[in-house]
């Protein structure tokens, strides 16, 4: 496995300055929820990938072919 990082893109409508949700830009376009808090923990798309908190991929999809 190489080593990837995808986008945290956090949600529109909130004042600059204050948190934020957001989500990760995950390569399938499901785009799993991130809070960009440590303390969240790992996230988990559907697609099976599963990301730190900030957006590095710790697990790859089944059956997915890199």
């Amino acid at each position: 496995m190489e080593l990837m990082k995808v986008a945290w893109i956090r949600k529109e409508g909130y004042p600059v300055g204050h948190p934020a949700p957001g989500r990760l830009n995950c390569p399938c376009g499901n785009a799993p929820e991130s809070q960009l808090k440590r303390e969240q923990g790992n996230v988990t798309c559907k697609c099976g990938r599963e990301y730190t908190y900030n957006g590095w991929l710790i697990k790859e999809a089944p059956n997915e072919n890199r």
